[in-house]
């Protein structure tokens, strides 16, 4: 949040519009716009209300023209408020209220939650423990998760020809989501904890042994990933040298044994392929297609025993999946990356869910397919995971 360090005494700095605003009472207008009304010390901001232009407002203590002391912050446009205590500009702890009634309470650092809180979500879900960059680390310190991922990209299939089977865009998905995880956002994932196979570094034994190294490093504190972006089939994924008979084939259940064999406590599978979910036709489950509107809770914290696992595809079984030239990137993976980034917060906590993330996605990839094509390209989500499992921050 911006810190306020302009000095009020001094020409060109701004005007007092009524009062004292050496030493007393006033009401002073910075060259922005911004409005402060309340009582000044030395031509210092002591206590009062700080109106910013976008319509946030801030009520309480200063100290060198800083938010210093007790405070409260209230959000315009999100609609939040945070109630608490900052030092020298910063919150350093108290309660943040989010517009659908969640709320977190505890320590921040750098305007994140960073340290002990608890997060209540606006159904009732506990997140009980600490800490760290807006992520949820455990019910104990210095546990923190790590991220152990394979991403795919293929394009240029060995046994294909330019336009007889060739992609255009699924590298450069491939790519970006890479750069997502690197990123804050996707939680700063070490570049030695990802294997990227890209075109022909991607074939049938390399993604399954990349599986088998990666997902094995994992502990019951950690996620895996599995991302694919290329052709795919309704028995599997289509690695780099599968031949025009279909050999080999990347199969469902062979990626499927790769997380089962992992002991990590979250596990996502994203895959933005033709026919990818037909994946679903080998899962026992009774839920419906719209497996969120019914989807039991199977764990109250993103991080603990049981196993959260999400399979997020770019299509239904009997669809195919688009790329389109305006952006550069298969749909799916454009409001993927996009959604994680930030877009799919529906409520404003700098926490994405896979819930926000499924719905984003959804959305957005079926109004442009259908805007843009002509075609449907329904994404769908299933497993057995919390809905509000945290799966990035921003």
């Amino acid at each position: 949040m911006l810190t306020i360090v302009t000095c009020l005494s001094g020409s060109g700095q701004g005007t007092c519009i009524s009062g004292d605003c050496i030493n007393g009472n006033g009401t002073y207008e910075f060259p922005s716009g911004s409005v402060f009304e309340g009582s000044f010390r030395d031509g210092k901001m002591v206590k009062g209300d700080f109106r910013f232009v976008n319509g946030d407002v801030y009520s309480g203590s200063f100290l060198n023209n800083r938010f210093h002391g007790q405070g409260v912050y209230q959000y315009k446009k999100s609609g939040n408020t945070f109630k608490g205590l900052y030092e020298h500009g910063e919150k350093i702890s108290g309660t943040f209220t989010y517009n659908d009634g969640s709320s977190y309470a505890g320590a921040f650092k750098n305007h994140k939650k960073d340290g002990r809180g608890k997060l209540i979500t606006s159904s009732g879900k506990v997140f009980d423990g600490f800490w760290e960059a807006d992520m949820f680390i455990g019910i104990e310190p210095g546990n923190s998760v790590q991220t152990y991922a394979v991403i795919v990209g293929v394009a240029d299939y060995k046994h294909f020809r330019p336009g007889t089977g060739d992609l255009r865009f699924t590298v450069t998905d491939a790519q970006k989501f890479n750069n997502f995880l690197q990123s804050p956002q996707g939680g700063r994932v070490p570049a030695s904890n990802i294997k990227l196979l890209l075109n022909s570094q991607a074939t049938h034994a390399s993604i399954l042994e990349a599986g088998r190294q990666m997902f094995a490093k994992a502990d019951e504190n950690d996620r895996i990933v599995f991302f694919f972006s290329g052709h795919g089939s309704e028995t599997g994924f289509l690695p780099y040298d599968v031949n025009n008979r279909g050999n080999p084939m990347l199969e469902h259940d062979q990626v499927k044994a790769l997380f089962a064999a992992s002991k990590a406590s979250a596990k996502l599978i994203f895959a933005d392929a033709c026919h990818s979910g037909s994946i679903r036709k080998e899962v026992t489950t009774s839920a419906p297609a719209d497996v969120l509107a019914s989807l039991g809770i199977k764990s109250t914290l993103p991080q603990s025993n049981r196993r959260n696992v999400a399979i997020m595809l770019s299509s239904a079984g009997d669809q195919i999946s688009f790329e389109y030239p305006s952006i550069n990137q298969g749909v799916f993976s454009y409001y993927l990356i996009d959604g994680l980034s930030g877009a799919a917060d529906k409520n404003h906590d700098n926490l994405i869910t896979i819930a926000e993330t499924y719905y984003y996605v959804r959305d957005n990839t079926y109004n442009f397919v259908r805007e843009n094509v002509g075609y449907t390209q329904t994404p769908v989500l299933f497993g057995n995971f919390d809905k509000e499992m945290i799966i990035a921050v921003y």
